[in-house]
């Protein structure tokens, strides 16, 4: 399904996919038409879809792009579940930040990426690149461009969270 907008950052046109086996981002020239570049989000797993509430993915200005990413009800723990991706602008995963939880969005179809992401303005704080999103499980990030944080299995290293929505699983779309 292809749910999430187009983007387009100098010479190339990203478009994301999302399905219950995989998650697809893909590049193209603008001109030709021609494929630059694929990543699949789970190649040894499933899950990692691009819904993101019809948003596209954000791109800073060195073209880095940020998009989260989404899970199926019970998908394996393999690849970027429920993710913030950092990607280059050849579709490598340089950064990411799974919340702690991933288990329990996996377990109960909560995707983290029904919401979209937004790149803030830069600051003058001591993390002055920041991403912000949030998912079905009401949870907005604020999570550092620079390290996002990767996974870790009993803490969030995100710069903050906030809980908001009133149901335990469907507020974020």
């Amino acid at each position: 399904y292809q749910r999430s907008a187009l983007a387009l950052d100098g010479n190339n046109i990203y478009v994301a996919f999302g399905h219950c086996s995989h998650g697809w981002m893909f590049s193209y020239d603008k001109t030709t038409l021609a494929q630059l570049n694929v990543l699949n989000t789970t190649p040894d797993g499933g899950g990692g879809a691009f819904w993101n509430s019809g948003g596209g993915p954000a791109i800073d200005s060195s073209g880095n792009l940020f998009i989260i990413s989404a899970t199926d009800q019970n998908d394996p723990g393999s690849g970027y579940n429920d993710s913030f991706l950092k990607l280059s602008p050849t579709l490598s995963v340089t950064d990411f930040f799974m919340p702690s939880n991933d288990a329990t969005l996996r377990a109960n179809d909560a995707d983290l990426g029904s919401g979209d992401d937004v790149i803030m303005p830069d600051n003058s704080s001591s993390t002055p690149h920041e991403v912000i999103g949030g998912g079905k499980d009401g949870r907005i990030f604020v999570v550092n461009r620079d390290n996002m944080g990767m996974f870790v299995s009993n803490a969030n290293h995100v710069i903050q969270t906030v809980q908001t929505g009133t149901q335990q699983y469907d507020n974020m779309f």
